[in-house]
């Protein structure tokens, strides 16, 4: 004799942060609610991670974009997308931050909603220094259009070099090499031609200027 034995699979229970998140809703992206032509250097900070492929396997990479100038202010190349290596990305982060003295509560960090981005440890590392938190709907990449064009530039630009490296410490040489590429020379239409380096430094000489 048979008999239909009905399963009841249990979801998982969402965290604190997933409720808050779900809560909010469009709110949750606080990209939206800011006036483009009153962001400063280094206020607007997007993060991501993408996937970076070879003959010998893959790599990871989570890289923290500045909105105006366009640097890549800190990241970390990783074997594995976790928590761990996200924090190690922000901690480089926050070393340049700090160095430039920048006001950490004036800082939004905008990112998609990955498990490793609503991790504790991750939004705790953000809250205690009063940097807000800014989130992208689910599955919606257009909510950050700055990582997508920055992964998709990136990879086009070096794509015959990642697929080809050899070994995986030769594919993290090249995508270190990629990101002081893109800080140092890569033009930027929307910096007027210059890199972030250069726009960073006449940014800066401007300012100089007028407060004297």
């Amino acid at each position: 004799m048979e008999f239909n034995i009905l399963r009841r699979v249990k979801k998982p229970q969402r965290s604190g942060i997933e409720q808050i998140i779900e809560e909010l809703g469009p709110l949750a992206n606080l990209v939206k609610t800011i006036a483009p032509q009153t962001i400063k250097p280094f206020q607007l900070i997007y993060t991501d991670i993408t996937e970076i492929v070879c003959k010998a396997g893959k790599l990871y990479l989570i890289p923290f974009l500045d909105h105006l100038t366009k640097k890549v202010i800190g990241y970390q190349i990783a074997n594995n997308p976790d928590t761990e290596n996200v924090l190690k990305a922000f901690s480089q982060s926050l070393r340049f931050l700090k160095d430039k003295k920048i006001t950490l509560k004036e800082v939004i960090i905008h990112q998609d909603q990955g498990s490793v981005f609503k991790s504790y440890q991750y939004v705790q590392e953000l809250v205690k220094r009063d940097i807000a938190i800014s989130y992208s709907r689910k599955s919606r990449p257009s909510d950050n259009p700055e990582m997508e064009s920055f992964f998709g530039r990136t990879k086009t630009e070096n794509r015959q070099l990642f697929v080809e490296a050899e070994s995986l410490q030769e594919l993290e040489t090249l995508i270190h090499e990629a990101i002081k590429y893109h800080n140092t020379k890569r033009r930027h239409s929307k910096l007027g031609n210059k890199s972030p380096e250069q726009f960073i430094q006449e940014f800066n000489l401007n300012l100089r200027t007028v407060s004297t």
